[in-house]
C-alpha cells in the first residue's frame, strides 16, 4: 500500500542504503576495501544473509541523507571485484526492523584491537554472525571467517580446500579459519579414497590442533589424534549423546536444556583453554627461537660494527695522509700555474715581436725588390751608354784611318 501511495512521487530518500545480492566470494575485507572511499561518511555497516542463502546484503548507515545520495550516485553499477563481474546494486531503505534474534551481539570492544566500539565515531562493522569490529581492523583480516566464532559466509556447498580445491571431507581450523581436505575423501560406503591431507599439513605447519568437520561439525584434536568434543547434540533427537561411543549419556534424560548448554559450554571452554595453552607454548617456543636468532644476529652486527670501526679508523688515517699530500700537490699546482702564466706572457710578447719583425721583413723585402729593379734599370742604361760610346770611338778610328 505504501508503494502504491508513493507512485508518481519518486523514490524515498533516507540515510540508509542496501547493497543487495553480494556474492559470497567477496569477503568482508574485500567489501570494506571497496567501500573505503565513503568510509568517513559511514556510521555503521551491517552484513545480513540473503533469504536464498547464496548471497548476502550490506546495510549502510550514513551520517546524513546527502552522503547517502552521493554514494548511490558514485557506486551504482560499479564492479565490486576485479574477478567477479557482479555490479554494485544500491537501494534506499525506508526503515530497518530488527527483531530480537537479528539484534547484534552486545560487544563493547573490538576483539581484534581491543579498543572500544563507538558508533558515533563510525567505522563499526557487524557481520552475519552478529559480531562487531572496527572496519579498519576487519579489512586487514585475510580470512573469510569471523575472527571470534569462525563463522564462514561461504556456504558449505561452495566451500573447498584452500590448496587442492577439494569439496568433500573438509575440515576448518578453529584457530585461523583455514579450510583443508582431510586424510580421506568420503563418497559413500566403500568409496573412501586417500586425500591430500591438507588439514593435517596445516596443523604440522602451524600447530593449530583443533579442526571442525564442516559436515558433521565434530572437532578433531590433532595433538591427541582423537575427537575433542566427547559430548554433543544428537542431530536426529533433541538430547545429548557421547560422540565417542554414539550412545546417549547416562543422565541425558534428566538433564535440562540449561544443563545441556552448560555442559556444552564447559566442554568447549575446556577445549578453548587447552588450545590456548598449546598456542601459548607454541608461540613461546617460537619466541625463544626468534630471541636466539636475534641474539646471534646482534652478535654478528656488533662484530660487523667493530670491523667497520677499525676500517673507519684506517680510512680516516689514510684520509689525513692523502689530505697532506693533496695540500702539497695544491701548492705545487699553484706554483706551476703562476709559472705557466709568466711563460704565457713571455710567449705573447715574443709573438708580438715576431709579428712586428715579420712585418719589417716584408717591408725590407719590398724595398730590396725596388732597389733591385732600380739597379737593373741603371745597369742597362749604363751598358747602353757604353755601347754607344764604343760605336762612336769605332767610327772615330775609322775616320782617322781614312
Amino acid at each position: 500500500k505504501e508503494k502504491e501511495k508513493d507512485k508518481g512521487k519518486g523514490a524515498s530518500r533516507t540515510d540508509v542504503l542496501c547493497i543487495h545480492s553480494i556474492p559470497p566470494t567477496i569477503s568482508s575485507a574485500d567489501l570494506l576495501r571497496f567501500l573505503a572511499p565513503a568510509g568517513k561518511n559511514l556510521r555503521r555497516i551491517r552484513l545480513v544473509n540473503h533469504s536464498t542463502g547464496s548471497h548476502f546484503m550490506a546495510l549502510l548507515f550514513f551520517r546524513d541523507e546527502k552522503s547517502a545520495q552521493e554514494f548511490c550516485k558514485d557506486f551504482q553499477g560499479r564492479q565490486m571485484d576485479i574477478i567477479d563481474p557482479s555490479p554494485c546494486s544500491v537501494l534506499f531503505v525506508a526503515k530497518v526492523f530488527e527483531g530480537k534474534e537479528s539484534m547484534p551481539k552486545t560487544m563493547e570492544h573490538c576483539t581484534i584491537c581491543l579498543e572500544p566500539l563507538v558508533e558515533e565515531d563510525g567505522d563499526v562493522v557487524t557481520i552475519q554472525c552478529k559480531h562487531s569490529f572496527h572496519g579498519a581492523c576487519l579489512s586487514k583480516c585475510l580470512e573469510v571467517s569471523c575472527p571470534v566464532c569462525r563463522y564462514s559466509q561461504i556456504p558449505l556447498s561452495q566451500s573447498q580446500c584452500r590448496r587442492c580445491d577439494a569439496r568433500e571431507g573438509l575440515w576448518m581450523c578453529l584457530t585461523c579459519g583455514f579450510i583443508g581436505c582431510g586424510r580421506e575423501q568420503w563418497f559413500g560406503v566403500g568409496q573412501n579414497i586417500p586425500s591430500n591431507s591438507h588439514a593435517l599439513r596445516h596443523y604440522q605447519e602451524t600447530s593449530h590442533a583443533f579442526s571442525q568437520n564442516l559436515q558433521s561439525h565434530r572437532v578433531w584434536d590433532y595433538e591427541n589424534d582423537r575427537y575433542a568434543n566427547r559430548i554433543g547434540q544428537d542431530p536426529t533427537e533433541d538430547k545429548l549423546v557421547d560422540l565417542s561411543q554414539g550412545e546417549p549419556v547416562a543422565d541425558a534424560d534428566v538433564m535440562t536444556r540449561e544443563d545441556r548448554e552448560d555442559a556444552l559450554a564447559l566442554e568447549y571452554t575446556f577445549l578453548l583453554t587447552q588450545q590456548l595453552e598449546t598456542q601459548r607454548k607454541n608461540f613461546a617456543g617460537r619466541l625463544s627461537e626468534i630471541e636466539a636468532r636475534c641474539k646471534e644476529r646482534v652478535k654478528q652486527v656488533h662484530s660487523e660494527l667493530d670491523r667497520l670501526g677499525e676500517r673507519h679508523e684506517a680510512l680516516s688515517k689514510e684520509l689525513l695522509d692523502k689530505t697532506g699530500e693533496l695540500a702539497m700537490i695544491s701548492k705545487e699546482t699553484s706554483k706551476i700555474t703562476s709559472e705557466t702564466k709568466k711563460t704565457e706572457a713571455l710567449i705573447a710578447e715574443e709573438t708580438e715581436l715576431l709579428q712586428s719583425l715579420s712585418q719589417s721583413n716584408e717591408a725590407w723585402d719590398a724595398k730590396l725588390a725596388d732597389d733591385q729593379s732600380r739597379y737593373d734599370r741603371l745597369r742597362r742604361q749604363r751598358e747602353e751608354k757604353l755601347e754607344q760610346k764604343r760605336r762612336e770611338l769605332e767610327d772615330a778610328f775609322r775616320a782617322l784611318d781614312s
